[in-house]
């Protein structure tokens, strides 16, 4: 495989250049994952233990140099100044990279889109070893059925239900503070 330059991001930035690298790729593994309506990278269990990943790790993470639209993410291992890097963290049963800004200046519409990718792992250095994360399945991102939209509708439904009640059932539904019978 031909070299490919990579560029990283910092947290603090988001959007300044940072360093590049050369990379060579030796995929073994294929694994997924998917990014999360929030802007996170989110990896399971199952992942993080096939991949050997150290769950406490902090990473680099960057993309092609000179590409615009994010096609893939690398995430490069490291145990440099945590200031550069970016934090692997443990949320119920996965583990997530906030990367919110990143994506979305890198043209991923994570809100309305569900992305999913693979993971391949790759040597972008003699005995560092690094993992492409290859950008690959969309489809729209389903709606939950409590959406705003959707609460403001069930607030006014449970508002009108309990104003056609008695007003002593009234004050019972809303809570026990104070009784009122107007």
């Amino acid at each position: 495989m031909k070299p490919v330059a990579i560029r990283f991001f910092s947290p603090q930035d988001n959007t300044e250049l940072s360093q590049q690298g050369t990379t060579k790729q030796t995929p073994k593994v294929s694994l997924t994952g998917s990014i999360s309506a929030t802007g996170k990278l989110t990896l399971s269990l199952k992942t993080i233990e096939q991949l050997h990943m150290y769950p406490a790790a902090r990473f680099k993470v960057g993309i092609e140099q000179g590409k615009r639209k994010i096609k893939s993410l690398y995430l490069i291992p490291t145990q440099e100044d945590p200031s550069d890097t970016f934090e692997l963290v443990k949320k119920a049963n996965s583990y997530s990279i906030a990367l919110a800004l990143i994506l979305q200046r890198g043209g991923i519409d994570y809100r309305k889109v569900q992305y999913v990718f693979s993971i391949h792992p790759f040597e972008p250095q003699d005995g560092v070893r690094g993992y492409e994360l290859r950008l690959g399945t969309s489809a729209p991102r389903l709606l939950s059925p409590l959406t705003r939209v959707n609460r403001a509708a069930v607030r006014q439904k449970t508002r009108s239900r309990l104003s056609h009640q008695p007003p002593l059932i009234d004050a019972l539904c809303l809570g026990y503070g104070r009784l009122s019978l107007i």
